[in-house]
């Protein structure tokens, strides 16, 4: 199975390692990733192929929303399951929060400092939601694996009945062939 991995996106190394810690804590079994600047996490993104993606909208002279675009533009297609987002900002920016949820469909836009519980129930929403979508996949890559196992059964069980069916037609032939002599 493939290994999880969350990745946040922050240029403030504090909040960085306080997300690390919180997440490193409740989802034990993740593999937590971190970058420092859009340009680090976009590669980070591309590389890695986290399950969930926590991004700052201002990364210094670089933009989270910039790093989404990004992807959506030119990696989004590439992938058998897309990341989830949660955007986090200290900046109450109306325009970036409906570019975010209605242009990218973030599944969070935060604002800083956070409400108790609050980051972290968007990221165990996000990891959900991936667990279903997997799920989800899943049983549709079994599902087509039994429709192609029952036809080839089906196309076996008619070779067999061919066979059967022209050996019982020799037998018959020979028993007519031997008997008129």
């Amino acid at each position: 199975m493939n290994e999880r991995k969350i990745l946040i996106v922050d240029d403030d190394i504090n909040v960085v390692r306080a997300l690390g810690k919180t997440f490193t804590t409740i989802l034990p079994g993740y593999l937590l990733l971190t970058a420092t600047s859009g340009n680090e996490g976009l590669n980070m993104l591309k590389s890695q192929n986290p399950d969930v993606v926590i991004v700052d909208v201002r990364l210094g002279e670089e933009s989270g929303m910039d790093l989404i675009k990004e992807f959506h533009t030119h990696a989004k297609e590439k992938w058998r399951r897309p990341p989830r987002f949660i955007v986090i900002t200290a900046y109450d920016d109306e325009r970036v929060k409906q570019e975010a949820t209605q242009t990218y469909k973030v599944d969070k836009f935060l604002l800083k400092p956070f409400a108790d519980g609050e980051i972290q129930e968007a990221v165990l929403e996000a990891v959900e939601k991936c667990l279903k979508e997997d799920f989800e996949m899943g049983m549709k890559q079994l599902t087509f694996a039994r429709m192609h196992m029952s036809r080839r059964k089906e196309r076996a069980r008619e070779a067999h009945r061919q066979v059967v069916d022209e050996s019982k037609r020799k037998s018959t032939q020979a028993g007519k062939d031997g008997s008129d002599g």
